[in-house]
């Protein structure tokens, strides 16, 4: 139990993670033509809930051949467990057997220890932190090395699931 978390750091580091996501996401359009929403959910949210961050492509992540509406989803445990987040994939329709079967496997090979399911639409799971706590005597100059850490490990969920 994380009863000395600091919920309004959690809301600090949302902030610097939205931030930070956004600015990654704006390079990879640059390259890839790739358009992302962001939306972060309200303070209140993250000080206490299962809260985050959505990110939604404005095409297929899984490209062309794939059509329909994927959304991707940070999120954080709720407050009393520590923090413990992870990078879901919703598709509202099951993607092709060959492609699921091919992601499937590289998500559980993945260091995130992801799995998958199909039906009746595709999900996918990424573990991205496993506990941490903002607590009062947390170094807010840690706060830049974690930001860059979870950025990457979502753009490499993303990558992951792209990569066909």
């Amino acid at each position: 139990m994380a009863t000395t978390d600091e919920p309004a750091l959690r809301v600090v580091a949302w902030h610097m993670l939205k931030q930070a996501l956004e600015q990654k996401l704006r390079e990879r359009a640059a390259v890839n033509n790739d358009t992302w929403e962001v939306a972060l959910d309200g303070k209140a949210q993250l000080c206490f809930d299962q809260a985050g961050l959505t990110l939604q492509p404005i095409r297929s992540l899984f490209g062309e051949s794939v059509p329909g509406v994927t959304t991707l989803t940070v999120k954080q445990s709720v407050w009393y467990e520590g923090l413990w987040l992870e990078l879901k994939v919703k598709h509202d329709t099951p993607l092709p057997l060959p492609l699921f079967t091919k992601l499937q496997a590289r998500l559980a090979e993945s260091e995130a220890n992801g799995e998958a399911s199909n039906e009746p639409t595709f999900e996918a799971k990424l573990d991205l932190e496993e506990s941490l706590s903002f607590e009062h005597s947390l170094d807010l100059q840690e706060f830049p090395e974690w930001i860059v850490e979870m950025v990457r490990k979502t753009v490499e969920g993303v990558r992951l699931l792209q990569r066909h």
